[in-house]
Order: structure tokens, then sequence, then C-alpha cells
């Protein structure tokens, strides 16, 4: 669970790693509120962040983690066709 393709500063994120993401981040707006209109707040990125590392989650950057966030954000809006989807939902 790490980070490859240095050179082309792209990140390989496996289904473990994305998982394990994944549900940090619900548990961060689900549980602990720490979620606005935007995201993950501050707060949140910075508990989804160590906890993940702790966790062994890979090698991730700060960056990568918040572009992967983004990018399943956009995954999910375009299944559900609407830029007003809510996500995650239980």
């Amino acid at each position: 669970m790490q980070c490859i393709c240095e050179q082309m500063n792209r990140c390989h994120w496996d289904p473990a790693s994305t998982s394990l993401f994944l549900d940090l981040c619900i548990d961060e707006k689900e549980n602990k509120f720490n979620w606005n209109k935007e995201g993950l707040t501050t707060d949140g990125w910075r508990n989804v962040h160590k906890k993940f590392r702790e966790l062994g989650g890979g090698r991730f950057t700060d960056k990568q983690m918040t572009n992967k966030l983004q990018t399943l954000k956009k995954k999910i809006q375009e299944v559900d066709g609407s830029a007003k989807a809510h996500w995650p939902r239980p």
C-alpha cells in the first residue's frame, strides 16, 4: 500500500487503501461532524491524515489524499447524474 509511479507524479490507490481512506472520511463526516459544504474541515483532514498513516494506509501525501477524495466525489456525482449529489450516502 504505497504510492508508485513517482516519476509521473501519479499514484496508484489499491482497493485496501481506498477503502480505509473512505471509511476514515465517512467517520469524520457521520460521527465527528468534521465536514462542511466543501468537504472535510481542517480538523477532519488532520484526523484522516494521522489515522490513515497510523493504520498503514500507505505513503500518500496530503495533496494526494485531497485529490483522491475530490476524484471520488466527482465519480459519485457522475453516477448519481446530479451535480448536487450528497456524498457519501449511507
